[in-house]
This record gives structure tokens, C-alpha cells and sequence, in this order.
């Protein structure tokens, strides 16, 4: 089948930040709080998921889910 990768998280306080390889450093805290105040996540989310997001109402504020 396919190789096992494994990716370091970035260390905290880095987010936003180029990870190694080239991948984003994305902190899910700052995701979540970007889409519990309706804000544009940016590059940090396929435009997809952005949609799918707000379309089923995830992570607004006081949202349980």
C-alpha cells in the first residue's frame, strides 16, 4: 500500500508560519475562531470546506458542535 508520513506539528505560538516541506502552519485554534466569527479563513481551508462550513453552520459561536 502506500508509506506511513508523519508530519511535527509546529510548536505553539509559530502558526500561520511555513512549516517544514512546505506545508502551512495551521493552528485549528485559529481556524475555529475564524469561523465562529463568520471571518474568511483564507488559504487555510479549501473553499469547499469554507462552504460546506457555512453551509451546515459549523463552528459558530456558542455552536456545540
Amino acid at each position: 500500500m502506500a508509506p506511513l508520513l508523519l508530519v511535527p506539528r509546529q510548536p505553539a505560538g509559530k502558526a500561520g508560519r511555513d512549516a517544514p516541506f512546505g506545508l502551512p502552519g495551521v493552528s485549528s485554534t485559529l481556524l475555529r475562531e475564524l469561523l465562529a466569527r463568520e471571518e474568511d479563513p483564507g488559504t487555510l481551508l479549501p473553499r469547499a470546506v469554507h462552504r460546506y462550513v457555512r453551509e451546515n453552520g459549523l463552528y459558530r459561536s456558542g455552536d456545540p458542535r
